[in-house]
């Protein structure tokens, strides 16, 4: 506990105008006085203090509670999600506090409306986003995005300031910064009633290009090979880069141990290749002695017999071997290792235990991208799949994405 932790919740236990109550206490309390908080500040143990809840308190979903009148700090997290408790001030909360869906969060949300209104109603008599008399770019953006959502029947009906009934316009249309990859922007539509707006991406054909690979690159992240199926992999990867890498991994390991994992043999040492050479010509002269005859029957035996001391001492040599390891079989054993994984990195991977974004390190990303988005469509940047809608405006085309 922290110094100025710990003096606080001395204060609390010396401070007679405050009283401490568990979260299961208050919660009993508040159950026998029908759910209404201003009800147990009333009470005579609580008339007149500070209550303060020595832990994290869950009110959510009561409707009836109201102001969390005579609290004064919850010591932990504070859940009044989907209640009715219009606002927290004067409370003291050491942890997190969860409004969502109660009144709270209700007029939080109906002010941040208001000012988004504002601001936009701004723009309207300003005429900004008039795209006949050029406007910007939000302009444009907002003609596509606006005629996406005529298309889709989203905008209602509502009266204007001299009570007519006219259709809400592209002036409910909200910027709201970047898009979701980074790229393009982000829009919300804060006509109807919806204290929650839905979001839209609007892109250009390059934004939405490199969106697209930052959302793969994502992906990718998070999952590893297991993001796509293996022909996506395998239509995107750098072959040569690929192979050239599995040999360099094969020749260091394999250099590093090669009498042990990979059971490679020494080769004989310069000495040793001079023996088996002076050897090998001694047991060839020998034979040249059969060949020339004239030898009696015990000359060609001795002879016989030297030729096979002489080979007997050259296998000797040949079977305990001092030089270094064998090179070719080095190389044999690169070349079959980098055979068996070159068109098989999944295996590979999983063999050894690599992370799967691993693979990224070989993969062409705007090649993935293009296979991906042309097999998927642009969908895969929208959360829900839905089409792409497409729209012209100014001769530039925009493509709008929901991403709700």
């Amino acid at each position: 506990m922290s110094i100025k932790k710990f003096i606080k919740n001395f204060i609390i236990e010396q401070d007679e105008n405050l009283i401490q109550l568990t979260p299961e206490q208050y919660k009993e309390v508040l159950e026998d006085v029908g759910g209404v908080a201003d009800r147990v500040a009333k009470l005579k143990p609580y008339r007149g203090k500070g209550i303060v809840i020595t832990g994290p308190l869950d009110v959510s979903n009561n409707k009836k509670i109201g102001q969390l009148t005579g609290i004064v700090r919850v010591m932990g997290r504070l859940d009044i999600s989907d209640s009715n408790v219009p606002n927290i001030n004067g409370i003291e909360v050491d942890g997190y506090v969860n409004n969502y869906g109660s009144t709270m969060w209700s007029i939080i949300k109906q002010q941040e409306l208001a000012k988004k209104l504002d601001e936009l109603e701004e723009l309207r008599s300003d005429n900004e986003w008039n795209i006949a008399t050029g406007g910007d770019d939000d302009a444009e953006r907002t003609e596509a995005l606006y005629n996406f959502l005529i298309e889709e029947g989203i905008p209602e009906e509502v009266e204007d300031e001299e009570g007519n009934e006219v259709t809400e316009d592209k002036y409910f249309i909200y910027p709201d910064g970047v898009g979701s990859y980074g790229y393009g922007k982000k829009y919300e539509w804060v006509g109807g009633s919806a204290l929650v707006p839905n979001t839209y991406d609007v892109y250009t054909q390059d934004e939405m290009d490199k969106a697209a690979e930052a959302y793969i690159e994502n992906l990718v992240d998070d999952v590893g090979y297991d993001a796509f199926r293996e022909w996506v992999w395998n239509d995107a990867i750098d072959v040569q880069h690929w192979r050239r890498w599995l040999y360099e991994f094969y020749e260091d390991d394999i250099r590093s141990s090669p009498g042990g994992t990979y059971d490679i043999g020494l080769a004989l040492s310069d000495y040793q290749k001079s023996q088996v050479s002076t050897l090998e010509n001694t047991i060839k002269k020998l034979n040249n002695k059969f060949i020339s005859g004239g030898l009696t029957d015990e000359e060609n035996k001795t002879i016989q017999k030297k030729i096979e001391g002489l080979q007997n001492t050259i296998n000797n040599i040949m079977e305990d071997p001092e030089g270094d390891y064998d090179e070719d079989q080095i190389v044999q054993e690169i070349n079959s290792r980098v055979d068996d994984y070159a068109d098989d990195i999944k295996s590979f991977i999983d063999d050894y235990g690599f992370d799967k974004k691993f693979i990224m390190d070989f993969i062409d990303i705007s090649e993935l991208t293009n296979t991906i988005v042309s097999s998927d469509g642009y969908g895969i940047l929208s959360n829900n799949g839905s089409d792409i809608y497409e729209d012209r405006i100014n001769g530039t085309w925009y493509y709008v994405i929901p991403t709700d």
